[in-house]
C-alpha cells in the first residue's frame, strides 16, 4: 500500500483538507442602510422603485422554491432578502469573479449562497412567463393600432411622413435580433464552444429574437440558439414565422430590418441593388417608405436597449457554460430580466436614461438573408413584395392628398 492509498479514505471522508478560516461578513447595508434609502437611491441600487419591488415580490414570494429547507432542516432566508440579492446581480455589469465577490461582500453572504439565491429567484420569476410575456389579445392589438394612428413615429420626421402613420395601422409588432454576450468563452468542446461565437461581433453569446410593441413591451422572446446562428435563420425556426396565421389575422404584419426575409407577414425596408457594377441607389419613393417604416420599427431597438441598460448583466452575462445545466441557468437569468422588464412597464417604472450606453442600441444588420431560395421562400417573397408595394403606394397617396 502506498501513500495515496493511505490518503484516499481521509480525502473521501473530509470535505476540507485544511481548517477553514471564517471570513468577516456584515449585513449592515441590508439591515441598516437600505431601509434609509430614498426612492432615487433605492432605484439606483436595484434598478426599480421600492413600490415596484414590493409589487413584484408579492407575486413570487409564495413560490415553493422559497419554502423548502436544507438537509439540516433550517428554514430559508426571507424571499425579500433573496430578491434583493438577485436584483443586484441582474443589475451589475462586472466580470464573473469581481461581480460575484462584490455582491458577496455587499450582502455579507458566501459566494455559493449568492448563486443559490439568484437561481431561486430566477425559478420563481420564470413561473410568471406565460402571464407576463404573452402575445397580444384582439383588444390589445386594437389599442396598439389606435396608438399608431394617434401619434407620430419620431419627432425628427417631416410632418408629411407623420401623416402616413395610419398606413401601418395593421402593424402589431416589431422584430429584431440581438446578441446576449457571455463574459467568458464556454468551457465545452471546441465545436460546441464555437457555436456560441458570433463572427459579426467577435464575441460569445446567445442569439435572441425579440418581438415588441410600440411601447417596448416584449411579446415574444427566444434565446434557444447560440450566438453563431444568424438572426434570419433563428427567425425561420420560430412559430410566428412557421405558423403566421396563428398570430396574425386580417392583414396584420410585423416590421423588421433588411436582414429578415420579406413575406406577407414580415415587412422589411427596400434594399439597395447588390448587382456587380450597379450603383446602389433607391428611388425617392422607396426612401420615403424606408424612413416611414424605420420611424416605427425603431421601437424594437429601443426595447433591446432599455432591457440591457436596466439589467446590464445582459451586456456580459457572468455565468460560464460548462454543461447543459449551465445553459439552463443562463436562459433563466435572461428570461428573468425579460419578465422584470415587462412587469416594470406595467408598473410605470421608467428606466433612468443615465443607464444607457451607446452599445445598448442595436445596429441594423445588412447581411443578406442566408437561407436557401426554396419554393416557399420565393412564394413568400412575391406576396411580401406585393404587400410592401401596396403600403408604399398608400403612403404616396397620403402625401399627395396632404
Amino acid at each position: 500500500m502506498n501513500i495515496f492509498d493511505d490518503m484516499l479514505p481521509i480525502i473521501l471522508n473530509s470535505r476540507y483538507l485544511r481548517e477553514r478560516v471564517a471570513k468577516p461578513k456584515s449585513r449592515e447595508f441590508a439591515s441598516v442602510i437600505l431601509p434609509q434609502l430614498d426612492d432615487y437611491d433605492f432605484k439606483e441600487e436595484y434598478r426599480l422603485l421600492p413600490s415596484s419591488f414590493s409589487a413584484i415580490l408579492d407575486r413570487i414570494q409564495d413560490h415553493p422554491v422559497f419554502h423548502t429547507s436544507d438537509a439540516t432542516g433550517r428554514p430559508q432566508e426571507d424571499p425579500h432578502y433573496q430578491f434583493q440579492v438577485a436584483l443586484k446581480r441582474f443589475g451589475t455589469e462586472a466580470s464573473s469573479a469581481s461581480g460575484l465577490s462584490q455582491i458577496s461582500k455587499h450582502f455579507g453572504l458566501g459566494k455559493g449562497t449568492v448563486l443559490l439565491y439568484t437561481e431561486r429567484v430566477s425559478i420563481a420569476l420564470m413561473s410568471l412567463w406565460k402571464d407576463v410575456v404573452s402575445w397580444k389579445t384582439t383588444s390589445e392589438k386594437r389599442e396598439m393600432k389606435q396608438r399608431i394612428i394617434n401619434k407620430g413615429f419620431e419627432a425628427s420626421l417631416p410632418s408629411a411622413i407623420k401623416s402616413d402613420r395610419k398606413v401601418f395601422s395593421r402593424c402589431v409588432g416589431m422584430v429584431d435580433g440581438t446578441l446576449i454576450v457571455l463574459k467568458e468563452k464556454p468551457a465545452l468542446g471546441k465545436l460546441d464552444s464555437m457555436s456560441y461565437f458570433n463572427y459579426r461581433k467577435q464575441k460569445y453569446g446567445f442569439q435572441a429574437t425579440v418581438i415588441c410593441d410600440d411601447e417596448c413591451r416584449i411579446l415574444k422572446f427566444n434565446t434557444n440558439f447560440p450566438g453563431a446562428v444568424h438572426d434570419s435563420r433563428a427567425w425561420r425556426k420560430l412559430g410566428v414565422y412557421q405558423r403566421p396565421r396563428d398570430y396574425l389575422q386580417g392583414g396584420e404584419f410585423l416590421l423588421a430590418d433588411s436582414a429578415y426575409p420579406l413575406t406577407e407577414y414580415t415587412i422589411v425596408p427596400f434594399k439597395r441593388s447588390a448587382k456587380p457594377g450597379v450603383k446602389a441607389r433607391l428611388s425617392p419613393e422607396k426612401k420615403l417608405f424606408n424612413r416611414t417604416l424605420s420611424g416605427l420599427r425603431v421601437s424594437v431597438e429601443h426595447c433591446i436597449g432599455r432591457l440591457k441598460a436596466r439589467f446590464p448583466s445582459l451586456r456580459n452575462l457572468p455565468h460560464r457554460i460548462r454543461s447543459k445545466d449551465d445553459v439552463g441557468v443562463c436562459l433563466r437569468w435572461i428570461g428573468s430580466c425579460v419578465i422584470l422588464h415587462n412587469l416594470l412597464i406595467d408598473l410605470d417604472d421608467e428606466m433612468d436614461a443615465r443607464w444607457t450606453k451607446p452599445e445598448d442600441i442595436e445596429e441594423d444588420e445588412e447581411d443578406e438573408d442566408e437561407d436557401g431560395d426554396t419554393h416557399r421562400t420565393r412564394r413568400e417573397r412575391v406576396t411580401g413584395k406585393k404587400k410592401r408595394n401596396a403600403l408604399m403606394l398608400a403612403i404616396l397617396e397620403e402625401c399627395n392628398s396632404n
